[in-house]
């Protein structure tokens, strides 16, 4: 299995003292063209097997190599990168009561990958105002996890079914987001302090905690899904004037699945969680609706979709930063809302499920988030 992302695209800015009213500039100094090939070759097995009382194990190993290659059209900056891993992973099922399915006990393990994307590695200075530049980190190195899922499924007459987890997940080389004062540009420029932001691998991160779920459907032509979680979440960095912290987070999801007539699926999903930590601070809450509706054609084999993310534009990031040399709050809005339209047709015995909308596509090189 192979997957391959190939981007280009053009980051380009207007002067700062340009008329708001008149046309659109290009600001050369500061506007640049980019683009990388990302290659994800990947090969895996798994055993599966049935054993006495209602148990099962399953286990499976899966080898993957990263290969990154882009940079800035003009030569001033590039990334070359390459690193292969493997992630092992098992899971312990027992079916619980006398009827097959109505209750089941599992535990699983799995060792996952965070990739930092393109942008968070690129080391250029992309300024967002005369105060403020992101700079990617050539040597940001990915982030690996180790999970550990302890749960329960319960099915209930009607189609009702009820979901606990108790979770516990470890990460290492934690990729972290930091802002520090740029001493040098501060003392170049007549605007005052000037900051950085890049991303760096700092210490680790602990988030144990509990998760539920629950979906029941209303009506022949409605069906609910609502789940949250709780969770105790940990951050150790290795910064030698930075003590360990932690604090309690959580979110929360409730899902709507509508069928008014047949061949036709609306999705209106709406999520919100809490203040989290971060390596400086924190990260106040957040929450939007997602809206999604779906067309099935020709006797499901092809599918019309429209989706539009944070329908009422109200994701925002909000972030409160506490260091000996910085205290700060920042807000920044970006294009949330966002909409797609997108047409399916399936091959072979395929076929567009009821009730079931698959997620958007996800963007190309992005700015680190």
């Amino acid at each position: 299995m192979q997957a391959l992302h190939n981007t280009g695209s053009t980051a380009m800015f207007t002067p700062t003292s340009i008329d708001p009213n008149a046309e659109f500039e290009r600001d050369n100094n500061r506007s640049f063209d980019y683009n990388f090939t990302q290659i994800m070759p990947a090969a895996y097995a798994t055993y599966q097997r049935t054993l006495a009382h209602g148990w099962s194990a399953q286990g499976g190993l899966r080898s993957e190599a990263t290969f990154l290659n882009g940079g800035v059209a003009d030569g001033r900056a590039s990334v070359n990168r390459g690193y292969i891993s493997l992630f092992p992973s098992a899971t312990v099922a027992h079916e619980l009561g006398k009827e097959p399915g109505q209750s089941r006990l599992q535990f699983s393990y799995a060792r996952r990958l965070n990739r930092p994307d393109f942008m968070q590695q690129l080391p250029i200075q992309l300024y967002q105002d005369p105060r403020n530049y992101r700079q990617g980190n050539p040597n940001l190195l990915p982030e690996f996890s180790h999970n550990l899922e302890l749960g329960h499924q319960l099915n209930l007459t009607g189609g009702a079914s009820i979901t606990t987890t108790v979770f516990a997940r470890f990460t290492q080389n934690a990729i972290q987001r930091l802002r520090n004062i740029d001493t040098l540009a501060t003392r170049l420029s007549n605007v005052g302090v000037v900051t950085q932001e890049t991303f760096q691998n700092l210490g680790s991160t602990t988030n144990l905690g509990l998760e539920m779920t629950w979906a029941q459907p209303l009506a022949k032509w409605w069906r609910v899904s609502a789940s949250g979680s709780v969770y105790r979440s940990q951050i150790a960095t290795n910064a030698a004037d930075a003590a360990n912290r932690s604090a309690l987070a959580g979110s929360a999801r409730l899902a709507n699945n509508f069928t008014p007539r047949k061949g036709l699926d609306i999705q209106l999903t709406g999520n919100l969680r809490s203040t989290v930590l971060t390596a400086q601070g924190r990260q106040l809450a957040t929450g939007g609706i997602d809206l999604a509706l779906r067309q099935r054609l020709f006797s499901d084999r092809a599918a019309l979709t429209l989706r539009v993310s944070d329908l009422l534009n109200t994701q925002v990031r909000r972030t409160e930063l506490a260091t000996p040399e910085l205290q700060t709050s920042l807000y920044n809005k970006y294009e949330t809302r966002v909409g797609w339209l997108g047409f399916t047709w399936f091959i072979g015995a395929t076929k567009a499920k009821e009730g079931r909308i698959d997620a958007a596509p996800s963007g190309g090189g992005g700015f680190g988030g």
